[in-house]
């Protein structure tokens, strides 16, 4: 069945609100043969998402005015799971630990993401300039710094093909830090008279 996300205007809404209007979506859902996966809260943005398995974007609509015609529904748009999850990498990590209770699925932080494309220097321009050894020894080095760095300043790695990379970051600082940070340990590499 095919996802949808939703956006909704939640200027001045609470947490409460947001949950109460998930709990009326669904007492209706199984009526519009649609299935809740997650929501959440952008307090910052005032912005509210659902997502839905749903037959057709028509059943969203008519389930959110009969469950909550107050609440305007902005925007909806059919998604890939794996991406969405890809991309917002803490959707995959919820904790169904409040299972049955009115925050079941519930995720207060902001959708927005900052997304970084990184392009590790070809490799046949890297073996041309050194030996095999030292060669294959950089270029893990490399990827070790890369990891590492993503780690520590929160990257969700979207996808990692041959020496290109995508990831996402929930704030914008920490993508920035996370660059400046790669770039520093770069130059220390190529400062290293061992690694030449």
């Amino acid at each position: 069945m095919p996802i949808y996300m939703d956006i909704h205007d939640k200027k001045g809404a609470t947490p409460e609100d947001i949950a109460a209007s998930h709990q009326m979506d669904l007492a209706l859902q199984d009526k519009f043969k649609c299935k809740f996966v997650y929501f959440w809260h952008d307090i910052p943005n005032c912005t509210g998402f659902c997502v839905y398995e749903a037959p057709d974007k028509e059943s969203v609509i008519i389930l959110h005015k009969k469950a909550h015609p107050a609440i305007l529904t902005n925007q909806i748009i059919e998604v890939e799971l794996s991406e969405l999850e890809f991309f917002l990498g803490k959707i995959a990590d919820i904790a169904w630990s409040k299972k049955n209770s009115p925050f079941d699925g519930y995720i207060n932080e902001t959708v927005h993401r900052t997304i970084m494309y990184l392009e590790i220097i070809n490799p046949l321009l890297l073996k041309l300039q050194t030996n095999k050894c030292k060669f294959a020894e950089l270029l893990i080095l490399q990827k070790e710094i890369i990891k590492d760095s993503f780690l520590k300043f929160e990257g969700n790695i979207v996808s990692w093909e041959n020496e290109s990379i995508l990831t996402s970051f929930l704030s914008e600082e920490n993508s920035i830090y996370c660059a400046i940070d790669i770039q520093d340990k770069f130059n220390k590499l190529s400062d290293d008279p061992l690694q030449r």
